[in-house]
């Protein structure tokens, strides 16, 4: 068996004329440098793994400048049982040398997931090949890793309040802050999304499945942050407060959008759900930047015990994704991560 931001927003909204921000923070200069960003502010179309079981990845095929620590993360179709998928027979390539991982699913309220988590970061700047048996057929999909390193973090930015003072080009796909690397339709900022507002301190950032902040959602599906190696101090317990936003008048076909957390340590992982757009869907009329007829949902605050267990030091990560339905865009506050 295998083992396997200060980012200030001068408008936010893509359907019209948007200024996004982009930071060179991490390791100034190295990150993208030998490859172009994903896209520009224009809508995307789904990069599809040819599979109707598995429906969608992250990273997605094509997939450029992702972070070495970044877990591979694959959603099942609507129905799909986890054992659909053969964890026992998949195999990841990095360049020519196979990469050893580790196996975890999610059979969750709102779709299910399977996880390969390397037991090293993945080598910068070169081709990872995934593969994996999805009822009886090979799925394979490709993605390529950034020029740069995985630092380790004694002080998190937990709260989005590191000051970053470089600015770049209009709707970026990438946002290298202080812990961590984005990807997707994101941004971290100081202004109000509706009545969406830096739970702590004054930042706090924002995600979507669309094309509605600063750039667009990769492949049209997902966006997704990725921490560096968080040293813990020996914490057992990570809260966060997260609040969706939604459309209205675009309900997905039985699918909601959902939020997911990803934490990998030394001795072990975990995937939690955080919740879906259902909630925010069936909410109160509000306003969100870029969505139309926005309904919100309350701000919820999430606690996961036993870090502990997991072993240090942590790499978190972010999902949020339309699991394969880009219909019905979503957004989603998160501020105030803390240890504990």
């Amino acid at each position: 068996m295998h083992r396997l931001c200060l980012l200030l927003v001068v408008s936010l909204g893509c359907r019209g004329d948007t200024v996004g921000l982009f930071s060179g923070g991490g390791t100034p200069g190295a990150a993208g440098a030998d490859l172009a960003p994903w896209s520009s502010c224009d809508p995307k179309p789904t990069e599809s793994t040819g599979n109707d079981a598995l429906v969608q990845t992250v990273p997605p095929p094509f997939g450029k400048n992702v972070s070495p620590a970044t877990p591979v993360v694959a959603f099942l179709g609507q129905g799909v049982p986890l054992s659909a998928a053969d964890l026992d027979g998949a195999q990841i390539m990095a360049g020519d040398e196979e990469v050893f991982f580790s196996q975890h699913t999610l059979d969750g309220v709102t779709g299910k997931a399977i996880s390969l988590f390397p037991d090293q970061p993945f080598p910068s700047n070169v081709d990872v090949v995934v593969s994996i048996p999805v009822d009886g057929e090979e799925v394979e999909w490709s993605f390529h890793t950034g020029g740069y390193e995985v630092d380790l973090i004694d002080f998190p930015n937990f709260g989005f309040e590191e000051e970053i003072s470089e600015q770049f080009a209009s709707c970026p796909d990438e946002l290298f802050a202080h812990t961590f690397y984005g990807f997707g339709d994101l941004v971290i900022t100081d202004q109000n999304a509706g009545p969406a507002e830096p739970a702590e301190g004054v930042q706090h950032l924002l995600m979507s499945t669309g094309e509605i902040l600063a750039g667009a959602a990769v492949g049209s599906t997902s966006t997704f942050v990725t921490s560096h190696f968080i040293q813990t101090g020996g914490a057992d317990t990570l809260t966060l407060r997260t609040r969706f936003f939604a459309e209205e008048d675009s309900v997905p076909d039985g699918r909601e959008d959902l939020l997911m957390l990803v934490l990998q340590g030394s001795d072990g992982a975990r995937l939690v759900e955080l919740g879906d757009s259902g909630d925010a869907r069936d909410g109160p009329e509000t306003s969100f930047p870029g969505l139309i007829s926005a309904r919100g949902g309350e701000e919820e605050l999430h606690t996961v015990r036993n870090l502990g267990d997991l072993g240090a030091p942590l790499v978190l990560s972010l999902y949020l994704t339309d699991m394969g339905d880009p219909a019905g865009p979503s957004a989603v506050a998160v501020d105030d991560i803390q240890l504990n």
